[in-house]
């Protein structure tokens, strides 16, 4: 497929254009569905090892696949595995059970277990998935939970898939989502997070942009960077999700977890103003999105 002709992952428009040219990716628009996509994706190669340098906290992984990495997060493999955000985590559990619970669920991506060890102190019956084995072992040996390298083909036994920060990891998000439709029983839900692609943070990033004639583009790269394929709005999310045989039960925002972010007291007041406009105003800019298999 030639540059020029790339489709939508989401809903398959061929009417899709450059958005912008950064230094590592390029971001593809599509004009049907509004969803945001890199194309070209990079290699499974080099997505392979910007996961093993997160996980593994090898800093010449890091340095090779992933240098953005160290502008943004702080702290080691095992600081990481820290549950941080609680409150956060707490909100998310809070709203799957208006619709479901407790009873079994599935994180898929589960990381380091955080909201493994949330959903477990409030009587969840948990397992997760996570392809890392660093994260996997982690979990093993600290949370005592059984962890799988990959969803299997029968997940009827799970009242609930979470799927935090996951979805805009997918080369191919609609055959990931129909995977696991497949393999749910009916009335199970699924609960995602993803960064909007339409909040105040990008709006400003585009128009430091575009006032710069493109040469200040920092702020944008701060929200394309290579790990992420795919870039939603509230719209493509549920464009997705509704193609993919879900029905929407609610659709909510959240604000970006500072405590990993590796940036100054000013910095982080500046986004905390932010956030507070965004929550008065909207949009936020995470989407987080409860749905039910039809």
């Amino acid at each position: 497929m030639s540059e020029h002709s790339a489709t939508c992952p989401i809903c398959s428009s061929p009417r899709t254009e450059i958005r912008f040219r950064l230094s590592s990716v390029i971001i593809r628009s599509c004009q049907s569905c509004g969803h945001h996509f890199q194309y070209p994706v990079p290699s499974q190669e080099v997505l392979d090892g910007i996961f093993a340098a997160l996980y593994s906290g090898d800093m010449d992984l890091i340095d090779r696949y992933f240098p953005e990495w160290k502008k943004f997060y702080t702290g080691s493999a095992a600081e990481r595995a820290e549950v941080r955000c609680p409150k956060m985590l707490r909100r998310r559990l809070r709203l799957a059970e208006r619709f479901t619970g407790p009873g079994r669920l599935l994180d898929v991506g589960c990381g380091f277990g955080q909201f493994l060890q949330v959903a477990g102190s409030s009587g969840w019956e948990i397992g997760g998935v996570e392809p890392s084995p660093p994260a996997a072992e982690y979990i093993k040996n600290n949370l005592g939970v059984e962890v799988y390298e990959k969803t299997s083909d029968d997940l009827s036994e799970y009242q609930l898939i979470t799927l935090w920060d996951v979805v805009e990891h997918q080369s191919s998000p609609r055959e990931f989502l129909e995977e696991i439709a497949r393999t749910i029983c009916s009335g199970a839900v699924v609960a995602i997070t993803v960064p909007n692609q339409r909040c105040l943070l990008t709006w400003l990033a585009e128009f430091i942009w575009k006032i710069s004639g493109g040469k200040i583009d920092g702020p944008l790269r701060k929200f394309y960077f290579i790990s992420h394929l795919q870039y939603f709005t509230r719209r493509s999310l549920c464009v997705l999700l509704k193609n993919t045989g879900f029905d929407i039960l609610l659709e909510t925002g959240e604000d970006t977890c500072l405590d990993n972010l590796d940036m100054g007291w000013g910095a982080k007041t500046l986004l905390r103003v932010i956030f507070i406009i965004s929550r008065l105003f909207g949009p936020r800019n995470r989407l987080l999105i409860y749905a039910i298999k039809q």
